[in-house]
């Protein structure tokens, strides 16, 4: 789904650090779930939550600490995705950082990052 998709992405009015290998849409659904005591389980839905996950396969470690330490978890960041991806269409809205991962590497000496995801969810 990246195809050149970087240029027309911000998150705080900032460009993405490096362009991603994809962008996977979400709906997060939040429910409060409850057994009665005749034993029926009760589901009520909540709210449901865009989020949007950026995926990188493989970055330099100077890029992953530039990515964990611009997009932090206790604060509200502002995306800004021109795009209508997968019917989840994001101008300015609100999103916070819910989970930052990736697995370290060593290629020629050098320390990389391979399967990189930072999923952001709508506030």
């Amino acid at each position: 789904m990246a195809n050149n998709i970087k240029t027309s992405i911000k998150i705080d009015d900032k460009d993405l650090i490096s362009e991603p290998s994809s962008v996977t849409p979400e709906v997060d659904v939040i429910r409060n779930i409850e057994r009665a005591l005749d034993g029926t389980v009760n589901i009520d839905v909540v709210a449901e939550k865009n989020s949007i996950t950026f995926n990188w396969e493989l970055i330099t470690s100077l890029e992953y600490n530039s990515i964990k330490n611009s997009y932090k978890f206790d604060s509200v960041h502002k995306l800004n995705i021109p795009q209508n991806l997968n019917g989840v269409a994001v101008t300015d809205k609100e999103f916070y950082v819910d989970s930052v991962s990736g697995t370290p590497i060593i290629l020629n000496g050098e320390f990389y990052f391979q399967d990189i995801s930072v999923k952001f969810v709508e506030v």
